[in-house]
């Protein structure tokens, strides 16, 4: 019982650990190799630019898990995509992702999974305010 507790302290610290230097390692502008343009704030805004669309928002670090909340243009919808990350020095890739939807007035909708596989690759680092 005693190893169970341990092993469970130790992976959630290893977790929170992750996580607490990920989230400053973000900062800043990563471009990806299909040419999506991320920019990553301090203040936990961001901006992702791509094929003719520009999407502003929040976003967060969860253990190993980027999580982006940004709203449809009318404001109506509510998008949430929590990604897993794996970050190497100036390079990130997105792995599998979860996206729901939260429509005014409704609940959220089931999470739908998704796998892309993109790399991103630091333009700037941790200049974004």
């Amino acid at each position: 019982m005693l190893a169970r507790t341990v092993t469970v302290f130790v992976l959630g610290f290893a977790s929170v650990s992750y996580g607490s230097t990920l989230e400053p390692a973000l900062i800043g502008e990563w471009q990806s190799e299909i040419g999506s343009h991320l920019t990553f704030r301090r203040d936990h805004t961001f901006t992702s630019r791509g094929s003719g669309i520009t999407i502003t928002g929040t976003w967060a670090v969860r253990g190993h898990r980027l999580v982006t909340v940004n709203k449809s243009l009318d404001g109506r919808e509510e998008y949430t995509n929590t990604c897993d990350i794996v970050l190497r020095r100036d390079e990130f890739t997105k792995g599998m992702c979860e996206h729901m939807e939260k429509r005014s007035g409704q609940p959220p909708t089931r999470p739908e999974s998704y796998s892309t596989g993109e790399v991103y690759h630091r333009v700037e680092h941790g200049q974004s305010t």
